[in-house]
């Protein structure tokens, strides 16, 4: 729903004039309006930028309790090896920094604009920092997915449950398992990371 609120609003914004006075020649009629003013454009970003962290919190919050065995019921840290490795303790800083980076994007920016030119113009909608912000939120939260990806994998592994799989997960598995391999010992990851993290945004990325 934010998503097409945002899209719906950007589709608004770019094929419409935002001339304040508009002039219409052909009926010789100069139109006072508000149509430079982005704020309903902002706040669709602004929506879109929360609905991404509520995201970002459950993705973490997941990853967090697949690491669990008190609440997955999965070996500490998802280690094939027991307490002997490290499994993927290393990544739970870094995760931990995304979602709060997230949740710090998230926060509204539109409130605040100065007022500049004596006063006169006091009210900004602050639409390209808003988008831009909403881009950086999205960076990171493709991070997050990439772990959440990798942490499930490893998990179903370990549960032995992997041939049980519907065709959907069959296929993410296999789509994840293609780029990183298993976590049989302890090994330097940001390299898998990056790797499933382009993925989740497609070809393009």
């Amino acid at each position: 729903y934010a998503f097409e609120q945002a899209r719906l609003a950007t589709e608004i914004e770019l094929t419409h004039s935002g001339d304040n006075p508009v002039i219409l020649p052909a009926a010789e009629r100069i139109i006072s309006n508000g149509n430079f003013d982005l704020t309903a454009l902002t706040l669709t970003w602004e929506q879109l930028g929360q609905a991404l962290a509520h995201c970002a919190v459950g993705t973490a919050n997941r990853c967090m309790k697949l690491m669990s065995p008190t609440v997955a019921e999965l070996p500490r840290f998802l280690s094939a090896r027991g307490g002997s490795r490290q499994g993927y303790a290393e990544l739970q800083k870094p995760l931990a920094g995304l979602e709060a980076e997230i949740r710090h994007l998230a926060n509204p920016m539109s409130l605040s604009p100065l007022a500049v030119s004596d006063g006169i113009e006091d009210q900004s909608s602050m639409a390209p920092r808003v988008v831009a912000k909403t881009a950086e939120i999205i960076e990171r939260l493709r991070y997050l997915v990439a772990m959440e990806l990798i942490f499930a994998a490893t998990g179903v592994e370990l549960r032995g449950v992997v041939d049980g799989m519907g065709v959907g997960p069959q296929r993410t598995y296999a789509a994840v398992r293609a780029l990183v391999s298993p976590l049989d010992d302890d090994r330097e990851m940001s390299a898998d990371m990056t790797r499933i993290a382009r993925m989740v945004v497609g070809p393009r990325c």
